[in-house]
């Protein structure tokens, strides 16, 4: 048997691609399911289901979690959906969170116990007027299908137990 080898990268590459990771960029969200838990530590956060639309229209589904020690991310999430006020009352329910679309930058978070394999992360929400393709350096930007043309049913799931 012949075959051309390929670099340890390149596999990598191709495993990713075949498990779904979206390449860093910015996508299209929907928050699907918010809820009110608390972390490991033992601090209020709020676990979020992003749902990620991919320059194919293929639907994904991102984990993000907002802690109260993470106040960037609380804010950055509060602008892109267009509720900075609440930001600014210091309160955000669960519930009010589910449904809200927006921008967010996807980055990929590497697995470096090399037990599950890389996993897409939200790193930022963008402001609205960003839209997609605005922001530094992306590579992949991905929007949500209008209504009648999803492209898919595919919905790719990463959450992984670091």
């Amino acid at each position: 048997m012949q075959f051309t080898p390929k670099t340890s990268e390149e596999i990598k590459k191709e495993l990713n691609e075949a498990r779904g990771i979206l390449a860093d960029g910015i996508y299209d969200f929907e928050i699907a399911t918010a809820e009110e838990t608390v972390s490991k530590a033992g601090n209020p956060m709020i676990k979020i289901k992003l749902l990620i639309w991919d320059h194919n229209g293929n639907q994904r589904i991102v984990w993000d979690y907002l802690l109260t020690d993470n106040q960037f991310k609380i804010l950055s999430l509060c602008i892109a959906i267009k509720m900075a006020d609440q930001y600014e009352k210091g309160e955000i329910n669960a519930e009010q969170l589910v449904n809200k679309t927006g921008k967010v930058k996807i980055g990929t978070q590497k697995d470096t116990t090399g037990q599950y394999g890389d996993r897409n992360v939200a790193r930022e929400y963008m402001p609205a007027e960003a839209g997609a393709g605005g922001g530094a350096s992306n590579v992949a930007v991905g929007s949500k299908p209008a209504p009648g043309e999803q492209k898919t049913s595919i919905t790719l799931d990463d959450e992984i137990p670091f």
